[in-house]
C-alpha cells in the first residue's frame, strides 16, 4: 500500500523526469478506499513529446526505483 507521502514522492519524480502537463490520481487512492491489494491509478498527460516510448520508459523507471 502506498502512503500519501510515497504518492507525493512518485508524482514529484515523474514531474522531474517527464515534465507532464497534468497528473491525475484516480481510483481507490483518490476516493480514500485503498486496500493493501489496491494499485495506484495515475493519469499522466503530456501534450508535446517527440518519442512516446521514451516518455513511457521515463515513467516506468520512476516506479522501478
Amino acid at each position: 500500500m502506498y502512503s500519501q507521502q510515497k504518492i507525493k514522492e512518485l508524482v514529484s519524480q515523474i514531474k522531474k523526469s517527464s515534465e507532464p502537463d497534468k497528473i491525475y490520481l484516480f481510483g481507490s487512492y483518490a476516493s480514500g478506499k485503498a486496500k493493501e491489494s489496491s494499485d495506484l491509478d495515475l493519469c499522466i498527460i503530456k501534450n508535446n513529446y517527440n518519442n512516446k516510448q521514451e516518455e513511457l520508459l521515463k515513467v516506468k523507471k520512476t516506479f522501478s526505483k
